[in-house]
């Protein structure tokens, strides 16, 4: 599919072709060149690439980036580890995730079944003793009307995956500021201000660019030091 960067100009169809899945993570390389020379031949830029997580689509997306995680540069270690540098230019395409798969596979992670998701000593995990986190959120639902956090209970239903209106209403500003007054929520809020952030600093159209830059780093550090964290505890 193809996003034109006009405000309201809907996504259109760009290329159609067969796979029996079995493509690796050069064979998307190849596609997305050929797609962008095939476009400039028509004098059409292409701004940069988004994919859900397929592993062979995210390994590409790394490599065209130069992360070092991928691939070396010039043999030299970033002093920040190997997240923090990658290749851009301001001609270049940018290489991103799909922000709608990002906020389904955060809700897919709050929802799921055993998960459990530590914050020092607080719990993120539907299946934590009562199941913490359907509790927390049911509770909201119970005790305040759906005027004010516009949630139901089929929103805690994981079955459909790929239900971003349901992580978008669960992460909604409206539903972290009523957590606040659940006891023993405080992991729970965390998670969806991430996940809010996450959703904001993509597609948000009225955010700042210095907002956008200030949510997604927030989120990104906090994921960093929390996953640093869990390996040090483990």
């Amino acid at each position: 599919m193809g996003q034109p960067l006009h405000d309201k100009s809907p996504a259109f169809c760009l290329v159609i072709f067969g796979s029996e899945n079995s493509f690796n993570n050069i064979d998307v390389l190849n596609r997305w060149r050929y797609v962008q020379k095939e476009l400039n031949k028509s004098e059409i830029t292409i701004f940069g690439f988004s994919s859900d997580a397929d592993r062979r689509c995210l390994k590409a997306m790394r490599i065209q980036s130069g992360l070092l995680s991928s691939i070396s540069l010039e043999n030299k270690d970033s002093p920040y580890g190997p997240y923090f540098q990658c290749k851009y230019g301001i001609h270049s395409p940018v290489y991103i995730q799909d922000a709608v798969h990002i906020g389904t596979k955060m809700k897919t992670t709050l929802l799921k079944p055993n998960v459990v998701l530590l914050m020092e000593r607080f719990f993120v995990s539907k299946d934590f003793i009562e199941k913490l986190i359907e509790i927390h959120l049911q509770n909201l639902i119970v005790t305040v009307t759906k005027d004010k956090h516009l949630l139901c209970n089929s929103d805690l239903d994981n079955a459909d995956k790929m239900n971003f209106r349901a992580i978008d209403k669960i992460s909604s500003n409206e539903v972290i500021k009523l957590l606040h007054g659940i006891p023993e929520s405080d992991a729970t809020i965390q998670y969806l201000q991430i996940t809010r952030n996450i959703i904001d600093a993509f597609l948000n159209k009225s955010s700042s660019i210095a907002d956008r830059i200030y949510k997604i780093w927030y989120s990104t550090f906090f994921l960093r030091i929390w996953r640093s964290w869990l390996t040090c505890k483990n």
